[in-house]
């Protein structure tokens, strides 16, 4: 058993050497996460192109210049479906044409307008957006990180367990020899000594598991990440009760509230008219049925929409439904982030308590520990009382274990939210 014990560990060695040269702390590992998430680029990628579409809703108030040409031949007037207009499109010319038209839209009555603020609106969600894919990436690699530290930290917890129950085994093996003790007792004793060396290689199993999970999420497939380190973690600054207006979720959805009202403006506008302006300037070979020698055209149109099958009606009705669900959906947010910030504060009260407390048993364990291994050994008491201190000692440092990572991971998670981290 011992040589498997051994070989075991001497495995294992170069994965905990490397993770001693290599601690990181939370707010780095943090930053390497986000710096590798394809995520996290992708909204990046995405800010860029809403940026693109406020320069083209912007180009509706700028003129559209096109140069037109065309030659024809046949039935006069009836190439109408090759788009040409101005000067060029004349049912009156003869040839070819060539020229330039150009067409301005004066008066929309809040079309443009809307599509811009649309746009932008779009373009300012998209911050919180990729606030919010900033904190959900965050608090990933704060539950890798503190997972690698409850798995590291029970691996040294099973490992002096280990220590301990071998260096009891030898001594009640050499008491059984003298017949002090009985064969029975070392039995026992080996048999915690293989408990413990189980719950060594489980933890060393799912601690390389996590490393490889970490190395995924940072994209460094050859470094080990000591995550153990828990003197070295951030004191988090507690939440303050005006965090929900700076939550990313809040604004985000406060944002959305803008988009749809600039939607609901957009539709309405399609009620109005449009006041266009065009011009065209051109030449042709030649001309026919009119003697004018003119080689332009302006002109002003006036284009008041009647009936649209009530599509306009529909989109109105549309839009307005939509602003509604997203104030809605606004409530909702402030709701689940008032809620998500009452269970932090909930589960760091309650840790905070049960830290007092199990920093005592800890004490009380340590004592009737060495208590009950000096009285087994001055046979004076007996072996159950001993293996059930060293269990009670060992579970009682697991369970620190688990309480230190809840609280700091629940801190870390309020900073998160706090965008102290």
């Amino acid at each position: 058993m011992k040589i498997n014990r051994h070989a075991f560990i001497l495995l294992f060695a170069p994965l905990s050497l490397s993770a001693r040269e290599t601690t990181t702390p939370l707010p780095e590992f943090i930053e390497q996460v986000i710096h590798y998430s394809p995520e996290v680029k992708a909204s990046l990628q995405e800010q860029e192109g809403l940026h693109q579409d406020v320069r083209i809703a912007r180009s509706g108030f700028l003129p559209k210049l096109d140069f037109e040409a065309l030659d024809t031949s046949g039935f006069p007037a009836s190439t109408g479906g090759l788009g040409i207009s101005g000067v060029m499109g004349s049912p009156y010319r003869v040839g070819a044409a060539g020229g330039f038209t150009l067409q301005q839209n004066l008066w929309d009555f809040g079309r443009t307008l809307s599509d811009l603020d649309v746009a932008k609106s779009k373009l300012k969600a998209n911050d919180f957006t990729r606030e919010t894919v900033l904190q959900d990436w965050k608090s990933i690699a704060a539950n890798a990180y503190f997972n690698c530290a409850k798995e590291t930290a029970s691996a040294e917890v099973w490992k002096e367990s280990i220590d301990q129950t071998e260096g009891i085994h030898k001594e009640v093996a050499r008491y059984t020899e003298t017949g002090q003790r009985s064969v029975v007792d070392e039995k026992l004793s080996l048999l915690e000594t293989e408990t413990s060396l189980r719950k060594y290689e489980s933890s060393k199993i799912r601690q390389g598991s996590i490393q490889n999970k970490i190395r995924i999420l940072t994209g460094d497939a050859r470094t080990n990440t000591n995550c153990m380190g828990f003197d070295d973690l951030l004191a988090f600054k507690v939440v303050d009760p005006g965090l929900i207006a700076k939550s990313p979720r809040v604004l985000l959805a406060q944002a959305r509230i803008k988009m749809a009202e600039s939607e609901l403006g957009r539709a309405k506008s399609d009620y109005m008219p449009e006041l266009i302006g065009f011009a065209s300037v051109g030449i042709m070979d030649n001309r026919r049925l009119v003697n004018n020698t003119n080689d332009y055209s302006l002109g002003i149109g006036l284009k008041f929409p009647i009936f649209e099958g009530l599509k306009t009606d529909a989109s109105v009705a549309r839009a307005d439904a939509s602003l509604l669900e997203k104030k809605d959906l606004a409530d909702a947010e402030v709701q689940q982030f008032e809620l998500q910030l009452e269970n932090l504060k909930e589960s760091i009260k309650a840790s905070e308590t049960e830290l007092a407390g199990v920093y005592l048993e800890l004490k009380h364990a340590k004592e009737a520990y060495q208590l009950a291994k000096t009285r087994y050994f001055k046979l004076q008491g007996n072996l159950v009382d001993l293996r059930e201190a060293q269990r009670a000692m060992t579970q009682v440092k697991i369970d620190l274990i688990t309480l230190l990572v809840n609280y700091h991971y629940a801190r870390a998670q309020e900073a998160i939210l706090s965008r102290v981290l």
